[in-house]
């Protein structure tokens, strides 16, 4: 493979998803781009925030009381958009400071590597485009899932059966008439592609993260590689040279990833809040369902809820495992110091190496709004939060009844 490829083949999807919601950073771009890249930008947020969360939010307010409206309305579109709309506003706050990340990354694919730095390379980009092809898959089968629900009611109202109502692509308040043709239809699909464009962002942040973190595990195991050897004789190099490299070498990669760190931490505090309460609010809209007399529940209501919940608690453990990849990886270069042949060493130079350990020794760790560690024992932790709010929301229910 030709390696000034790799990070076309690591960043390809993510580019295009956030390309066409235009929030791409583009190294090298015209003045006419950058306008395209904003009229889109705004054209979609308008959207979005027209066609979703305001009429959303309104019918909220309308439905303020039944508690079953309110977990559907919140859970199913409102909360999870909004929150895509708020990471885009915080990506956009620190859309400058990607720019440098790309370009090194850039430089990194295009330096010279041994045969097995590129092999190492080339894992991880694989690994991050199979990520960014899963995350756009789950996503768009995700709204479509919702989309066939819709399109089946619309399909019983056609019928003439008594007592339906025509209803929007979610369920929301206009302050229109929108249930004569060709209204119905133009807003309707107005709604799906406000959606859709929200997927993308969605996806395309995370798809972001992922690819910039696996490339960072894939720098920090080609550093540990050049640490196991460093007390190899080398023709025309010093042992401080080849160690002076792996030390700034180090600290680079350090920077990178407090950059990333800072990039996304305040994304990902609204993210596992609005997780936990997804988690809830649809195992609750579910039990709901399913509980109520004399109604079966649709398998379509049933495949949309699965897909749904899938793609939120797909998108969070990738990123947990990512960042907890990245822990292991940072703290391997200090076993890496001590692994190496640091007995052929002057005492002089074993200090050296024990400088390193003492530095690698704690691990770079991606934060949720520097209040917790993003790591496995985070994700289940978020799904024993949902269960235990669960449990509260089934009590409200059951007082109120």
């Amino acid at each position: 493979m030709d390696d000034k490829k790799g990070f076309i083949h690591a960043f390809g999807l993510c580019r295009i998803n956030l390309t066409v919601l235009g929030i791409w950073p583009t190294l090298r771009s015209s003045k006419r781009d950058e306008t395209a890249a904003l009229f889109r930008l705004v054209l979609s947020l308008t959207i979005i925030i027209l066609f979703i969360n305001t009429v959303q939010t309104i019918k909220l307010f309308i439905m303020w009381g039944d508690l079953d409206a309110m977990t559907d309305i919140i859970s199913t579109a409102n909360l999870p958009i909004g929150l895509m709309v708020f990471k885009t506003f915080v990506f956009l706050y620190h859309k400058e400071a990607l720019v440098p990340l790309l370009s090194f990354v850039q430089t990194d694919w295009s330096n010279f590597k041994t045969v097995s730095e590129a092999a190492n390379m080339w894992s991880n980009a694989l690994a991050a485009r199979k990520i960014s092809l899963l995350c756009v898959v789950i996503g768009w089968v995700t709204v479509n899932c919702h989309l066939a629900i819709r399109i089946g009611q619309e399909l019983r109202f056609m019928s003439g059966k008594n007592g339906l109502t025509r209803l929007p692509f979610f369920d929301s308040y206009f302050p229109y008439d929108y249930t004569p043709s060709p209204v119905y239809e133009i807003t309707f699909v107005i709604q799906y592609i406000a959606t859709m464009l929200a997927t993308f962002g969605y996806s395309g942040l995370y798809s972001l993260f992922v690819a910039l973190m696996l490339h960072l595990c894939g720098q920090f195991a080609n550093l540990r590689d050049r640490l196991y050897t460093v007390t190899q004789k080398k023709a025309g190099v010093t042992f401080q040279q080849r160690l002076g490299y792996i030390v700034m070498r180090h600290q680079c990669l350090y920077n990178f990833a407090q950059v990333v760190e800072k990039m996304f931490n305040l994304m990902f505090l609204a993210e596992i809040l609005g997780c936990t309460i997804q988690f809830c609010m649809q195992g609750f809209f579910l039990l709901t369902l399913s509980s109520k007399e004399g109604m079966g529940l649709p398998i379509l209501h049933i495949m949309f809820m699965v897909v749904y919940v899938a793609h939120i608690g797909t998108h969070l453990f990738i990123c947990c495992y990512v960042a907890e990849k990245l822990q292991d990886e940072s703290v391997s270069i200090a076993k890496a110091a001590y692994e190496c042949q640091w007995y052929h060493l002057s005492p002089k130079d074993v200090m050296l190496l024990i400088m390193i350990i003492n530095r690698a020794k704690d691990p770079i760790e991606m934060t949720a709004g520097k209040f917790c560690t993003f790591s496995l024992s985070l994700y289940a932790q978020i799904f024993k939060n949902s269960g235990g709010y669960l449990s509260m929301l089934l009590a409200m229910r059951d007082k109120i009844t």
